[in-house]
């Protein structure tokens, strides 16, 4: 749900990146998602990662959560590179990419609780589930 929000605001605002170094922008806008095109996402997205699945199936893989990656990013870095057996790479700490979007879901996705009402009890009802632990301070 965050990637499909995250690449709708994209399409409206035209700003698909931010840097720590950009000067502060005003936040992305708030979208409206209709439940067709929620499930065809969804539904793309299971199919993806079930043809990776098959592809990669007699290889050793490292499954990273995208919820892990926003709350650890360093471990999930420090996890990552001793799978590839590669040293770390030191970043300079200058111009990293940071999120354009802090707000949790149910803040910019107007329509938020009619698409979770609608996906409850479905195999898609985890894209609804709000946490704030996801959610930088501040």
């Amino acid at each position: 749900m965050e990637s499909l929000r995250s690449l709708v605001q994209a399409r409206q605002s035209r700003q698909w990146l931010k840097f720590s170094s950009d000067d502060d922008t005003a936040p992305p806008p708030r979208v409206n998602l209709s439940i067709a095109s929620c499930e065809d996402y969804f539904r793309a997205a299971d199919e993806f990662h079930a043809r990776v699945a098959d592809s990669f199936a007699s290889s050793r893989l490292l499954e990273i959560e995208y919820e892990r990656l926003l709350r650890e990013p360093t471990a999930c870095l420090e996890t990552a590179w001793r799978f590839l057996g590669v040293p770390a790479l030191q970043l300079s700490g200058s111009g990293t990419l940071q999120r354009l979007e802090q707000r949790p879901l149910d803040d910019t996705v107007e329509n938020f609780e009619e698409l979770r009402r609608h996906f409850a009890g479905g195999p898609y009802a985890r894209f609804f589930e709000l946490d704030d632990a996801l959610m930088p301070e501040g």
